[in-house]
């Protein structure tokens, strides 16, 4: 059980990574152009990249369906925390703060899921 939530997050993490580029390349489109497509391409080459490592030609563990958490989890909460305490600031929840905090959230979680299972494999 506690593999496939974490195949279903690990999934997830790379959508929203993808998710925050596309929505920035959005957003930078109106102050440059080349700035926004270029975010945008990047945000595709992920993608193709994404499909290309959850292919079968690699190994198990080097898949994404393995679960490996884009980030560490000391960033993920500095960056939870420092979004908690900028929240007034935000004013209104736009869409790549809104993204940006489910992205950090799902890679925080994907943490914790891969260390539980470590926990219950140990014993």
């Amino acid at each position: 059980m506690l593999a496939t939530i974490r195949k279903i997050l690990a999934y997830l993490d790379w959508l929203m990574l993808i998710a925050f580029i596309i929505v920035f390349g959005i957003y930078l489109i109106p102050k440059t152009i080349i700035g926004g497509i270029i975010a945008i391409i990047c945000a595709i080459g992920l993608l193709l990249i994404m499909f290309e490592e959850a292919s079968n030609q690699y190994s198990s563990n080097s898949r994404i369906s393995f679960g490996k958490p884009l980030g560490n989890p000391l960033v993920d909460v500095a960056l939870g925390i420092f979004a908690y305490l900028n929240l007034e600031q935000a004013g209104n929840f736009n869409n790549l703060f809104i993204i940006g905090i489910v992205m950090v959230g799902t890679d925080f979680l994907l943490w914790v899921v891969k260390c539980i299972e470590q926990f219950h494999t140990k014993k």
